[in-house]
């Protein structure tokens, strides 16, 4: 007789939560492109502030939003956070300096309509 499984028994999917031991990571795009490093988390652990560019004489270090949908894989071994979004989502993303209630629903909403969208292309083209 086949043993059956009850709902309380399914493995559930991971949900993923920043933390502040994530400062410094490296986060990457869905493509596997570097787009900066993470220089702060907000008290939720929804949203990460991602520091982009070079910080040379030409080009301006910016502070970009991240939340929490929009990322695919945290690795603690390589110190990395990978994105579903694009470099470009994440350039594009509103800047903030900190993280607040506010930020938190609009990065949300940015983020799902980018992947959202980026899932349409995707399935439009395949």
């Amino acid at each position: 007789m086949a043993e059956s499984i009850r709902p309380s028994h399914t493995p559930q999917p991971k949900v993923l939560e920043f933390s502040s031991a994530m400062n410094g990571f490296e986060v990457v795009d869905r493509n596997g492109e570097r787009i900066g490093s993470v220089r702060g988390v907000n008290l939720g652990r929804t949203c990460i502030l991602v520091e982009t560019g070079r910080g040379s004489l030409f080009g301006r270090k910016q502070t970009h939003g991240v939340h929490v949908c929009a990322a695919r894989q945290v690795d603690l071994d390589t110190f990395t956070i990978s994105l579903a979004a694009t470099k470009e989502d994440v350039v594009e993303a509103p800047q903030f300096g900190e993280l607040d209630p506010e930020c938190e629903t609009a990065l949300a909403r940015y983020y799902y309509d980018r992947l959202v969208a980026l899932g349409d292309k995707v399935n439009a083209d395949g």
